[in-house]
Order: structure tokens, then C-alpha cells, then sequence
């Protein structure tokens, strides 16, 4: 028996282990890419929702607008409004650049300028 046969299986074996570590690199770097496209395609799909929402808030404050405006003398708007609690807050001078008038306010408390919901006529 040689002395050389233990060094040389050691050798191998730890060229083997080297080689299994690269092959392990390779896939995690693989998948550290995938990961990086999908998470820049989510990032621009959430800038774009991003870019949306001021029209949102300005048909939702319409949509609110209308139906205050709508339960002056329907019954039904009445109710939504006194189920949702929908109000009609005064802005602040200068506060709102767009210069929609109305919003939708969840609690009184949130916003001092709020003015109560009118009630239903019974």
C-alpha cells in the first residue's frame, strides 16, 4: 500500500466537494436573478397603481359628492349615507391643489373640520 493513496483520496474528495459547492453557487446565483426580474416587474406594476391613484381619489370624491347630493331626496342614498357614514369635509384653504371639494372622511375625530352626516328623513 502506498502513501501517497490516502492524500490522493482526500484530494478527490475534496475536489468533489468544491465541485458540488460550485454547482450549488450556481443555482442560488440563477435563482438570485429570476428573483431580481420578478421583483422589478413588481415594482413597476406597483408604480403604475402608484400613478393611478390621484384619479382614483378624484372619481371616489365624486362618486361621494354625488351621492350627498342624491340623498337631498332619495331615501335609498340616505340610507347608504347614514350606513356608511359618508361626510362632507370643507378643505382648507389652499390645502387641496386639484380643487375637488369633496371627501370621504371614515371618523369625525380624523378631521376637526367635518361636519355631521345628514340624517334620514323619516
Amino acid at each position: 500500500m502506498s502513501a501517497f493513496l490516502p492524500l490522493t483520496v482526500l484530494a478527490v474528495s475534496f475536489a468533489l466537494f468544491l465541485v458540488s459547492q460550485i454547482s450549488n453557487l450556481l443555482t442560488v446565483r440563477s435563482s438570485l436573478v429570476d428573483s431580481n426580474g420578478k421583483f422589478l416587474a413588481l415594482k413597476e406594476q406597483r408604480n403604475q397603481i402608484i400613478k393611478q391613484t390621484p384619479q382614483l381619489e378624484a372619481r371616489l370624491a365624486k362618486l361621494f359628492t354625488d351621492i350627498l347630493t342624491l340623498a337631498k331626496d332619495n331615501k335609498e342614498a340616505q340610507d347608504i349615507v347614514a350606513r356608511s357614514g359618508i361626510q362632507l369635509t370643507l378643505p382648507q384653504p389652499g390645502a387641496d391643489a386639484n380643487g375637488s371639494t369633496a371627501k370621504p372622511s371614515s371618523s369625525p375625530a380624523a378631521t376637526p373640520e367635518a361636519t355631521p352626516a345628514p340624517t334620514p328623513a323619516k
